[in-house]
């Protein structure tokens, strides 16, 4: 969850302007100074959604630990010996966000009204304390 956080902050910065666009291969070439600013940013608004391992460990050690993950579902290269870090095109792909339960979400759909009753029930899941890298 940490990890799609970041890809999503990654692809607003590019979004933006803030950061430089991919190369011509689609790979984005940042500092780990940036990584870490940007992840620091993202555990200030996010990070009391995230479950009691996540909250109780330092930023470092976290990030550390994001970054791993990120290497092992192929979504960055790095960080290398000079602080280099490739953000490989697949990042693009990911962005989560938490919904505020008071916030209605439009969904683009006209309410019709149902002339059958569902048989379904509704499950919540609660992911806060599954991996949370």
């Amino acid at each position: 969850q940490i990890a799609m956080l970041l890809c999503g902050a990654i692809r607003r910065k590019v979004e933006t302007g803030a950061w430089s666009a991919p190369d011509r291969y689609g790979c984005l070439h940042v500092t780990t100074g940036d990584l870490e600013e940007l992840f620091y940013s993202v555990r200030e608004r996010y990070g009391e959604n995230w479950g009691t391992e996540a909250r109780g460990k330092s930023s470092r050690s976290l990030l550390n630990d994001v970054y791993k993950k990120m290497r092992q579902v192929g979504l960055v290269r790095g960080p290398d010996e000079a602080g280099n870090v490739l953000v490989l095109p697949t990042a693009a792909r990911y962005a989560v966000s938490y919904d505020d339960p008071g916030e209605e979400k439009p969904t683009g759909r006209k309410s019709t009204k149902r002339t059958t009753k569902s048989t379904q029930n509704t499950i919540a899941l609660d992911w806060s304390e599954m991996g949370e890298a």
